[in-house]
């Protein structure tokens, strides 16, 4: 039996691919595909968080369940998928270790999809993200370490993040000190048709494409933008240690506008000269 491992990575229509395999489960299992259902996970990448706090005991746990409940589906392959495993590119060591239990649980093979995006696009799409999460990034410093590193790190309520940038480069220290069997897909041909179908055509007939194809038509888009200036708005509340609600804004508005607009015209300035690094450095 394979374990296919999808790393998101973030900002690369993830949550849109695991709902779309979430309300198709049953149509994946008769095609010999589990997606698993484990403890009402939304999503798999709480596993990754088990493996960074080194509960190994939850992994093995984990690792078994979702064998086990594979083999009495008659499935071949399970289907995980989760931003966060994005982790696994630069902490190769958990990388190895996730993948030796699998094998020791019984698994015949594990097999990794990571999940390629433009560069900026990428940078941007984090910055944006983050403004929610109450930690204050900057483009400069985040490019700096990018550049330096290929890679970028944040800390969140659960998890240590990474963010791999230099995919080129950790796909091939990947390759080298855990499996050659990782395939690395851009964002572009990975929603293309649909989301995911780079993944799953690989499995399914014609017809159950088309099955997918129509369901993702259908579907909206599950992480709605906002605009810059609500992004620095966030960031500046954050900075002055006042949590977002509309009082707390409303009460600091003077304050608060004049730091995102400073922030607003910093980035614009700070952005041009961070894609023209990054068009030297990645592409």
């Amino acid at each position: 039996m394979k374990l296919l491992m999808h790393i998101g990575t973030h900002k690369t229509a993830t949550t849109t691919f695991q709902k779309l395999c979430t309300d198709h489960r049953n149509l994946l299992s008769t095609h010999g595909i589990n997606f698993p259902n484990y403890n009402d996970w939304d999503q798999h990448s709480y596993a990754a968080w088990t493996v960074q706090r080194r509960e190994i005991s939850e992994v093995r746990l984990f690792l078994t369940s979702i064998y086990t409940d594979s083999q009495k589906s008659g499935c071949k392959v399970t289907l995980l998928s989760g931003e966060d495993f994005e982790n696994f590119l630069v902490d190769l060591h958990l990388a190895k270790e996730f993948t030796e239990i699998a094998l020791e649980v019984g698994f015949e093979d594990v097999e990794w999809v990571v999940v390629k995006r433009d560069a900026l696009d990428y940078l941007k799409s984090i910055y944006a993200e983050h403004s929610l999460t109450g930690v204050v990034l900057d483009y400069q410093v985040m490019a700096n370490s990018i550049l330096t590193c290929g890679y970028m790190s944040t800390i969140g309520p659960n998890y240590n993040y990474k963010f791999v940038f230099d995919i080129k480069k950790y796909a091939q220290f990947f390759k080298k000190h855990v499996t050659t069997k990782l395939r690395v897909v851009s964002f572009e041909n990975f929603i293309a048709g649909f989301v995911g179908k780079e993944i799953l055509s690989d499995y399914l007939p014609a017809e159950n494409i088309d099955v997918l194809q129509s369901y993702a038509n259908s579907m909206q888009n599950l992480n709605i933008s906002r605009s810059q200036r609500v992004i620095e708005i966030h960031y500046s509340m954050s900075f002055l240690g006042i949590g977002y609600s509309t009082l707390a804004y409303d009460s600091n508005k003077a304050i608060i506008d004049g730091m995102a607009m400073h922030r607003l015209k910093r980035n614009t300035q700070l952005l041009s000269s961070i894609e023209q690094a990054f068009a030297k450095k990645f592409y």
